[in-house]
């Protein structure tokens, strides 16, 4: 079985400030065999929430900072299916920033997350390679990235060979195309991912930095073959003494 991607969402929010929690409704989760919810969020000020599903607690495997930029990336297994709400829970009394990216993608037939990779650097000329060294066949590869430049937004993401091009008032799907924040993030992906080489290219020459991540297929793989057959029992031999 395949890594599937379903239903995604993608917008931005203002940090809670002397409150706690964030609510983020109509999240869908699509109904199907190993699921799995996948939050990215991406944020200036170095305060990292908890992330809960539904009631569920979601375990985050991947903090990084890079460019000024901070990225927290959770996964849930086997969340509720359906539109629920997603809940982020800060400490009190912080001053959080605004415009927080986040980025949120269904899975189906998956087992969780795999390898992942981080860079930070110049993303002019051939881009900034952000590879992932091996994939597990029918994976999926997830690229989040940023431009952190105020003004201009013009990025170009690769992953296993397919591109997107991300231009001033593009459209914002596929998915992520976050235009109103001072550090422009965007992001692409691949299912059935045949390598995990992903790129990032500034079209105006400027630094990026971003992460990749590999989404493992679930199912269990095809059955082993089966064992072969025992050979037949060796006869009795008569040996007679003359």
């Amino acid at each position: 079985m395949a890594t599937s991607i379903g239903t995604m969402k993608q917008g931005v929010y203002t940090g809670p400030g002397s409150g706690t929690t964030v609510n983020i409704t109509n999240v869908t989760q699509d109904s199907g065999s190993d699921g799995y919810l996948y939050l990215i969020l991406m944020h200036q000020n170095n305060y990292t929430p908890t992330a809960s599903y539904n009631g569920s607690g979601m375990t985050k495997f991947l903090s990084y900072w890079g460019q000024g930029v901070y990225w927290d990336i959770y996964e849930l297994a086997s969340p509720s299916t359906g539109s629920n709400t997603l809940t982020l829970t800060y400490n009190p009394w912080q001053e959080y920033g605004s415009n927080i990216s986040y980025w949120i993608i269904s899975t189906t037939g998956a087992a969780g997350y795999g390898n992942t990779k981080t860079a930070s650097g110049l993303a002019s000329g051939s881009g900034l390679n952000c590879n992932l060294s091996s994939i597990t066949t029918g994976s999926a590869v997830v690229l989040a990235a940023t431009l952190p430049h105020p003004i201009y937004y013009n990025q170009t993401l690769t992953v296993d060979s397919t591109t997107r091009d991300y231009d001033p008032g593009g459209n914002t799907t596929p998915y992520t195309q976050q235009t109103g924040s001072a550090n422009r993030s965007t992001g692409w992906y691949k299912v059935s991912a045949s390598t995990g080489n992903t790129n990032m290219k500034s079209d105006w020459g400027y630094n990026m930095a971003g992460v990749a991540f590999e989404i493992l297929a679930g199912g269990g793989g095809p059955p082993p073959p089966a064992p072969p057959p025992a050979p037949p029992p060796v006869g009795r031999r008569r040996i007679i003494i003359t």
